[in-house]
């Protein structure tokens, strides 16, 4: 590769594909051949891909941990799994 696509560009995709966390060939080869290896990396949403927490901080925190059920919980006549409304 350092032959094809010289030794400044080389260093730089593989600068990127350490940035990413995969400096394997297939992604070094893939950033030279997409010509990405001098575009500034995208910035971080700096969730690290969990998943959202839905229910908000009040109820993050509430000394009461009572389940709380949702109208997903709820069959179609409005009961919950108990069989009450």
């Amino acid at each position: 590769m350092k032959k094809k696509y010289g030794p400044e560009r080389l260093e730089a995709a593989c600068v990127k594909a350490i940035a990413v966390g995969d400096p394997s060939y297939r992604t070094v080869k893939g950033i030279l051949i997409a010509g990405t290896e001098t575009e500034p990396q995208t910035q971080s949403t700096g969730d690290g891909g969990a998943a959202a927490f839905l229910h908000g901080p009040t109820r993050l925190f509430a000394a009461d941990m009572t389940p709380v059920t949702t109208d997903d919980d709820r069959d179609d006549h409005g009961h919950n799994e108990a069989g009450v409304a």
